[in-house]
């Protein structure tokens, strides 16, 4: 495979070694989880009974409300023997509460350190007597698990499915031009999950009391993010569903009679599908999610990780989510609107 960047044509080629790959995840971690994160990273955790473990990085995420284990690999390397083993030892060891509090030590230590991400929690109405807290309560919750690899392995997908926890590859590709000595990397898929959200989330909008404003939301949005917003605002309005401004996001809230359920939450980074709100829904027909699954799953961004989460996202980051891409999106998802069944 090829890409070419100007008029220069990059190779496939393959990483050195696993050391490289994880230089390049620390390095660009901003552009891997955006949003407003700690990164900690080779943070040594043990399990209960002391036995140690070193992931790539911890990663606290403060817009999403949830925290990442980030184990770098090569998928040259054994998958049962090493990866498998790798990836089970630190789910073990972050179970051990000892862990957690260390883990939410470290993250408040440095969260006093990056002025910056203070400031913008502050100015999201964060206090800063509530970090702590804040930390406590994000790693009260389970941990994703992100595993960038440079091919995803055979018996991946079956694996995942066994465990208890959401996992997802994030596939990193090296393309190299020789003749004048530059790499390029590509990066397929991004570790964009929704935040905690149970069954009654209906209920607890109802409480919010402040709310983010259309202005200030499409000021955090990239382009396509933009154009996804006005495309679902429109379909919303046109369907007589809700469109429904959150504290940091926007529902689509579909309207059924006298019931309503919300299958999408729009983020400023990213499009939450909300399939465990979905696909249990009696009004909604098996054979026109299989349709919408087939349709979105053409999407690069869903290709690799819509059949492993419970609430797959797609990146609305600039570069991630093409208009053609959008168009297709919404083309599904109104297909899929038309067939739920009305409930009085």
């Amino acid at each position: 495979m090829r890409i070419i960047v100007d008029s220069d044509v990059f190779v496939k080629d393959d990483f050195r070694n696993e050391e490289e790959l994880e230089s390049l995840v620390s390095k660009f971690y901003e552009t891997i989880f955006p949003g407003d994160v700690i990164y900690i990273p080779q943070k040594f955790i043990q399990t209960s009974g002391g036995y140690g473990t070193v992931p790539e990085a911890i990663v606290i995420d403060f817009s999403s409300k949830c925290w990442y284990i980030v184990e770098v690999e090569l998928a040259r390397h054994s998958f049962w023997d090493h990866i498998v083993s790798q990836v089970s030892k630190q789910i073990v060891a972050v179970e051990n509460r000892n862990t957690r509090q260390i883990i939410r030590n470290t993250a408040v230590s440095l969260l006093k350190e990056k002025k910056d991400l203070k400031k913008r929690l502050i100015e999201k109405g964060v206090p800063e007597l509530e970090f702590y807290k804040i930390v406590e309560n994000i790693l009260e919750t389970d941990p994703r698990i992100v595993i960038p690899i440079d091919e995803e392995p055979r018996d991946f997908k079956d694996w995942a499915a066994t465990l208890g926890y959401e996992v997802m590859p994030l596939l990193v590709e090296k393309y190299v031009n020789r003749e004048k000595g530059k790499v390029a990397y590509m990066i397929r898929g991004t570790p964009t999950f929704a935040p905690p959200q149970g069954e009654n989330e209906e209920e607890k909008e109802d409480m919010i009391e402040k709310q983010i404003s259309e202005e200030e939301f499409l000021k955090r949005c990239d382009t396509p993010g933009k154009i996804l917003f006005q495309r679902l605002k429109q379909l919303a309005a046109e369907k007589k569903h809700e469109w429904k401004a959150r504290t940091q996001a926007f529902s689509y809230y579909v309207i059924t009679g006298k019931r309503r359920f919300c299958p999408l939450t729009l983020w400023p980074n990213g499009l939450v599908i909300l399939k465990n709100f979905i696909e249990p829904r009696e009004e909604v027909p098996k054979e026109a999610l299989d349709r919408f699954r087939e349709e979105i799953i053409k999407i690069s961004d869903l290709e690799n990780k819509y059949d492993k989460l419970k609430q797959p996202a797609i990146s609305t980051r600039e570069g991630d989510l093409t208009e053609t891409e959008i168009d297709q999106f919404i083309k599904a998802f109104r297909n899929l609107l038309d067939s739920i069944k009305v409930r009085e």
